[in-house]
This record gives structure tokens, C-alpha cells and sequence, in this order.
């Protein structure tokens, strides 16, 4: 099932009570957990008729009495599991769960990336809120604005969606980053968000501030990269996120390495490189010249083996992207 069949499945009462909700779109996910509670907890109740547990702490004797107790004042009662995959389900709560009564809806949150067990698999439906197409994300701007009385011409919606990378191959962009966009140009005066809008107020996209760190790196720019670094923290962005995107960067900046060399054009990288915007090419094109392939070997090295180290123990990984970026810092 995914989140629009959800959705459809709400509104008509038929939405299963046991849900495993995932997806590379976390917005999506809160949004449907959301339209979930507000249909079935009275307003004011959230926290009697709302249990939210973190799979990894959650004790099964305190899973298997939740799930049998009922709701106080709401027309159902929520038990939402965040890091369900780290939840240990034995055959009790599972038979609990078998013969769950419809009053209470069970909902396991298993973390993005890290998947999730067979035997959690087995528990309910899963819906996966996966990322939107260029449509919907053209119709869901539009929305968006409607509901603050603002509309927005076809070029600046454009440059918007291009400019926020959410369509480039793998990218890491959520559409969290394009509601806090369209709300800062909403709080425009004029009702029509235009071209010169969008150049003047967008923010540059997560991966941008990365790719800029890099840049930053590739020029020896220290106190530069460490500024771009603090000021991506500050701005509430994950510390999950930055070796993954250093390394994904590193990458293209390799494949456009490769296309340089090999005299390929720069309008042939498309479908190789998974970036359609020129803009975004002619960085990459500027960056990968400081570089030479195997310093960017070298550096892709790097980051994939800091990336593989803070998933498999408990490390201070500030002081370890920090280590990186000096590493980087001495190509």
C-alpha cells in the first residue's frame, strides 16, 4: 500500500489497524501519522490516547499491556513504535497483536535505511510513503500555496523543484526542506510568488551546503568548510546525513572526472550522472577540476569508510566528520 491508497483507505474507516509505515519520504510518513490521529483522537487527549515508544527501550510486557488497553476518551487508541526493526517481537505479543481489537491501532515506525525484520514484516500491512513524482510535486506546490490565498507562476514553481535537487538520482532531499521554502515565500506581500521571488529568498538545498563544503575543501578553504559544516548542524539538518552526502558528492564529482577526461559533453551527463540542471553540472564541472581522479578516489575512500564505521559502532561523530574534513583538507 502506499501513502495516497492510505489515504484513501482512512477516509472510508477501511485503513488497517496494524501499520508499518516506512519510506524515503519522511514527510509523508509524520503527515500520515498525523491525519491518522486527528481523525481518531479527541483534540486534547493526544497524550492519554497516544503511546510512543522507542523499539530498542520498549519492555514486551509494557508492548503486550498497552495493546490491550483501551482508549480513555478517543474513538481509537495509538501505540506508535519509533525504531520498530529494534523491537523484539516473541510469539506472545505476536498472538496478542493477531487478536488485536479494533479500538486500538498499532503503528512501527522502522528507521529509514535501516530496514526492517521479517518477523516485524509479518506484524501488519506496510505502507510505503515513497518520494512523489514531478507531478504530484507540481500539484502539491499549488496546494500548499492555495491554503495561504498565494498562487505561483509556472517558472518560479520550476526553478523551485529544480533548484531544491529532490529529483536528482539518490538525492536526500525531503519535502520538509520545500514546505520551509514555499512558507517563506507565502509570507511574501504580493499574491503571486514570481521568478524573481524564488532567485531571491530560496535557500540553497542540504546538498548544496555539502557540495559547497567540498568545494570549499578542494581550495584549501578551511575556516570556510568548518562554517559551512557548523551552519548545516545549526540549521537543524541530521549529522546522519553529511558522510552520506560528502561520499554521494565525491562520487559525481569522480563520474564527472571520468566525462572530462573522456571529452564526453557536458549536455550527455544526464542519465549518468542522475543531474538534469545545468547549473548544478557546470559546479560540479568547476569542482572536479581541483581535483585529480585519485584524489577523489582517495577522498570517496574516505568518506564511504567513515560512513561504514559510524553505522556499525558507537562513535563521537562530530569529532569523526571533523577528522574527515582535515583528511580532506590535505588532498
Amino acid at each position: 500500500m502506499d501513502y495516497m491508497q492510505a489515504l484513501s483507505a482512512l477516509k472510508q474507516d477501511l485503513l488497517p489497524n496494524k501499520l508499518i509505515i516506512k519510506g524515503e519520504e519522511p514527510y509523508l510518513v509524520k503527515d500520515l501519522i498525523k491525519k491518522i490521529t486527528n481523525k481518531y483522537i479527541e483534540p486534547g487527549m493526544e497524550g492519554v490516547d497516544i503511546s510512543t515508544y522507542n523499539g530498542k527501550e520498549l519492555e514486551e510486557r509494557v508492548f503486550i499491556t498497552d495493546i490491550q488497553s483501551p482508549s480513555f476518551f478517543s474513538e481509537k487508541r495509538i501505540l506508535i513504535i519509533d525504531e520498530a526493526q529494534r523491537f523484539k517481537i516473541s510469539d506472545e505479543a505476536a498472538e496478542v497483536l493477531k487478536n488485536l481489537d479494533e479500538g486500538i491501532i498499532v503503528i512501527f515506525l522502522p528507521t529509514a535505511g535501516d530496514g526492517f525484520s521479517r518477523s516485524l514484516s509479518r506484524q501488519g500491512i506496510t505502507i510505503d510513503c515513497k518520494k512523489i513524482s514531478r507531478d504530484q510535486m507540481m500539484s502539491w506546490i499549488e496546494k500548499e500555496l492555495r491554503l495561504k490565498n498565494k498562487k505561483i507562476s509556472f517558472e518560479a514553481k520550476k526553478l523551485l523543484v529544480d533548484q531544491s535537487r529532490y529529483f536528482d538520482r539518490n538525492s536526500a532531499v525531503s519535502l520538509y526542506f520545500l514546505k520551509t521554502e514555499l512558507d517563506k515565500l507565502a509570507a511574501l506581500e504580493d499574491r503571486e510568488i514570481k521568478i524573481k521571488d524564488v532567485e531571491a529568498l530560496m535557500q540553497a538545498a542540504p546538498e548544496d551546503n555539502i557540495f559547497n563544503m567540498i568545494d570549499h575543501l578542494s581550495k584549501g578553504h578551511k575556516s570556510q568548510a568548518f562554517k559551512i559544516y557548523s551552519d548545516y548542524l545549526a540549521s537543524g539538518n541530521s549529522i546522519d546525513s553529511i558522510v552520506p552526502l560528502m561520499a554521494r558528492n565525491f562520487y559525481q564529482l569522480l563520474m564527472v572526472k571520468v566525462f572530462q577526461e573522456s571529452g564526453l559533453p557536458i549536455q550527455n551527463w544526464d542519465k549518468r550522472l542522475g543531474v538534469s540542471h545545468n547549473f548544478i553540472k557546470t559546479k560540479l564541472s568547476a569542482t572536479a577540476v581541483q581535483y585529480s581522479r585519485g584524489e577523489l578516489l582517495r577522498a570517496l575512500d574516505l568518506c564511504l569508510e567513515k560512513e561504514a564505521l559510524y553505522k556499525s559502532q558507537s562513535l563521537d561523530k562530530e569529532s569523526l566528520i571533523q577528522n574527515l574534513l582535515l583528511e580532506l583538507l590535505h588532498k
